[in-house]
């Protein structure tokens, strides 16, 4: 049994570009099948393309806006929140902060117990992410992009909008 506070531990950076703080691995109190970790997203941060061969993963956003693109198509899935959202292993994703102005905060919760061993970038999409996302960003800007009402955004009450 362990506990462990997101505050107290040392980040580190994942093959994706995340920031993430580890809480729960093998490495740090001996799982053998999930770990879990806190993510903190910079304004604008956008993810490298990847996928997680053998990993399933929840994703639990605590604060600021968030949208996932998922597989070769870059559909976008967003989440805010309290919402939850489910990776199945093997699926091409990349996160995106909507914001310019405030941080993403998230809970991954994952069945790799190292955290990062089984993650593979994929750079030869790279551009065709970076462009679905820098205009899923714009749009939310500018107030354009169509967010879950219970969000309690509107496009005068962005923190990016005019």
């Amino acid at each position: 049994m362990a506990v462990r506070s997101a505050r107290d531990g040392d980040g580190l950076a994942s093959p994706q570009g995340q920031a993430l703080i580890p809480t729960v691995s093998q490495q740090l109190c001996g799982t053998s099948g999930i770990s879990a970790c806190a993510v903190v997203m910079q304004p604008g941060k956008v993810a490298r393309l990847h996928l997680h061969a053998r990993t399933e993963i929840v994703v639990v956003c605590v604060e600021g806006w968030a949208a996932t693109l998922i597989g070769p198509d870059f559909e976008p899935v967003l989440h805010g929140p309290g919402e939850f959202m489910y990776v199945p292993e093997g699926v091409l994703h990349s996160a995106v902060n909507l914001s310019f102005e405030h941080r993403v905060v998230a809970y991954e919760f994952r069945t790799d117990p190292k955290l990062n061993e089984d993650v593979v970038l994929v750079p030869e999409q790279e551009e065709a992410m970076l462009e679905a996302a820098t205009e899923l960003q714009r749009r939310f800007a500018e107030g354009s992009l169509k967010v879950p009402s219970h969000w309690g955004l509107t496009r005068t009450s962005r923190p990016d909008g005019q």
